[in-house]
């Protein structure tokens, strides 16, 4: 391992230590220069500024996890080849030839890994900032989704907007859990039922409710402004 990949990780690890002990947002850059031994030039080299190295943790360490539990093969990358972290992995392809989208065990490896560092997580998850974390996530995922939805589609059709519309909402419903849930949980918490939630409600709930939008008894014909309240009657 070169001296600079060392250097990188060492700021990585510096800077997790850092932010579980007190508000991410009070630490400057030049605190964590001042705690890695380092000064803000070598900082910079290395990441754009604070929100890059928070990005930076959270792909190297899930890449990792995923790498050690899935199979080389359902292991997801990013399509785009100037994403930054395109040689990492961050989902896993879970469609099977039954159409069914059970991508549980991968919430779980997220649940354990934001568990694992939830002091962390709790303080990094506080931001709102549109280069934080949290809108990360968003638009990391929402792609994937709008696949799991094309899949679950099959031969189906629904209208663009309609689709764009389901995949802003299951990007939304599956990780808002973890923003909303994170903050102030202890290391041995576990969240109930993690496996049950993701593949029964997220994914199975996802199928279900295109397979009525997508029936002849549907009641709003291709009125896709109606799906909030249609899709709140199809969780009751």
């Amino acid at each position: 391992m070169s001296l600079s990949t060392l250097t990188k990780k060492h700021i990585m690890s510096s800077f997790k230590e850092m932010a579980s002990e007190r508000p991410f947002f009070r630490i400057t850059v030049l605190n964590i220069a001042d705690y890695s031994g380092i000064n803000k030039n070598t900082f910079y080299y290395h990441f754009e500024d604070k929100s890059d190295l928070i990005r930076s943790i959270f792909r190297v360490d899930l890449g990792s996890i995923l790498h050690e539990n899935f199979d080389k093969k359902d292991l997801v990358y990013p399509e785009d080849q100037n994403d930054k972290y395109s040689e990492l992995p961050f989902y896993i392809n879970a469609r099977n030839p039954e159409a069914c989208l059970d991508c549980s065990p991968f919430f779980v490896c997220l649940s354990d890994y934001l568990l694992e560092n939830v002091a962390y997580y709790s303080n990094i998850f506080c931001s709102e900032k549109p280069d934080g974390l949290k809108f990360y996530f968003h638009n990391l995922y929402l792609g994937e989704m709008r696949k799991d939805i094309l899949y679950a589609l099959g031969n189906w059709h629904l209208p663009e907007a309609d689709i764009d519309f389901l995949a802003q909402y299951f990007t939304s419903a599956s990780f808002d859990f973890y923003f909303s849930s994170i903050p102030n949980k202890q290391k041995s918490y576990k969240f109930p039922g993690i496996e049950g939630v993701y593949n029964n409600i997220t994914h199975n709930l996802m199928k279900s409710f295109i397979e009525f939008r997508t029936s002849a008894d549907y009641p709003f014909g291709k009125n896709s402004f109606a799906f909030v309240s249609d899709l709140e009657d199809t969780c009751r």
